[in-house]
């Protein structure tokens, strides 16, 4: 959150400096600004999560005035030393939905200390109220509806939640979020290891500026019917060699209610090649991309498992991954066949 809000960092800049999925950046971002409505509301203070977000964006952009501060109305530049600067409305990234691409209200040229005003306007967001349910029409609490930049709010006990802030005149879906563990157990450390999966989407729909739909029925399988459990394994090259103590990104997808999952985790081999990739995975069929680059050559090497069976409450051994040099071009292209963009 701070990153985000006060360093002005956005979601794509935030996975990469950490080294995750910029999903699950979104998703933690989402959860904070929710985490801070709740404790407002036990104040009597009732806002929704996107207000909130406004407020801290807001409040941030005083705090570093040389950057870009936004209201709905109008984009306040402030110039650093002649450069040309763009305001940009930029589609937040998100879990699920329509994502658009930056796009530049205007380019000026500012001076040191200029200031210039610029005046547009934008279409009012849309309401979504949602309600997530499983196959019997059985209301789920816990999970977190989004649609693109918009969510955060956890579905109550009637499994309905509200979602603010829409994008309107596009094709939207809802996808429903839910945590899940494993206990510190599974891996030796004193930690649960935890991630966020969709579990489900709703059926497609529209919405016009302004307009509160009627209720989105998002239909999910329950979070405690999936089982998940880890994986472990070693790397090796085609002579059969260890590939020892590498930093290595390891890709997976895999599907959850027929829906498809994407996704990344780091890790590094040991002397023997061994490894342990520290993330939570579903139970069934898992396929899995393990890539690096050598830090001396710039050498790419890519090795790939189909079907990978993963077992609940447990480490499924993968036993020794063989690794290949590929082009860059070639280890872009098995990427982008697991990958899924959000």
């Amino acid at each position: 959150m701070v990153a985000h809000f006060f360093e002005r960092k956005s979601h794509r800049a935030v996975a990469k400096d950490l080294d995750i999925a910029r999903r699950t950046v979104t998703y933690r971002i989402r959860r904070g600004v929710e985490e801070i409505r709740k404790s407002l509301k036990k104040r009597r203070v009732s806002i929704t999560g996107a207000m909130l977000a406004g407020l801290i964006t807001a409040h941030a952009a005083h705090a570093a005035p040389a950057w870009l501060a936004a209201s709905l109305s109008k984009v306040a530049l402030a110039g650093t030393g002649g450069a040309t600067t763009a305001a940009s409305t930029t589609g937040a990234g998100g879990c699920s939905g329509p994502k658009e691409d930056a796009g530049t209200i205007a380019f000026v040229d500012l001076g040191p200390d200029d200031e210039e005003e610029i005046i547009f306007t934008i279409d009012a967001p849309a309401t979504v109220p949602v309600r997530v349910v499983d196959k019997k029409g059985r209301p789920i609490e816990g999970v977190s509806p989004c649609i693109g930049g918009s969510g955060g709010m956890q579905s109550d006990a009637e499994g309905r939640a509200v979602l603010d802030g829409v994008t309107p005149d596009v094709a939207l879906q809802v996808a429903a979020l839910a945590d899940f563990r494993l206990p510190p157990s599974t891996f030796g450390h004193p930690w649960p290891t935890i991630d966020a999966f969709i579990i489900g989407v709703s059926e497609p729909f529209g919405a016009r500026p302004g307009e509160t739909v009627p209720e989105v029925e998002g239909v999910c399988v329950r979070p405690e019917d999936i089982g998940v459990g880890g994986v472990e394994g070693g790397l090796m090259y085609s002579e059969r060699t260890s590939a020892t103590n590498i930093r290595f990104k390891c890709y997976m997808r895999f599907s959850i209610n027929d829906v498809v999952n994407s996704t990344r985790q780091s890790g590094r081999s040991q002397s023997d090649g061994a490894f342990s990739l520290q993330t939570v995975l579903p139970e069934g069929d898992v396929r899995l991309l393990f890539v690096y680059e050598d830090e001396e050559t710039g050498q790419m090497y890519g090795g790939a498992l189909e079907n990978v069976e993963i077992v609940a409450d447990a480490v499924t051994d993968l036993g020794m991954i063989t690794v290949e040099s590929v082009s860059e071009g070639r280890a872009a292209g098995m990427i982008g066949e697991i990958r899924i963009p959000r």
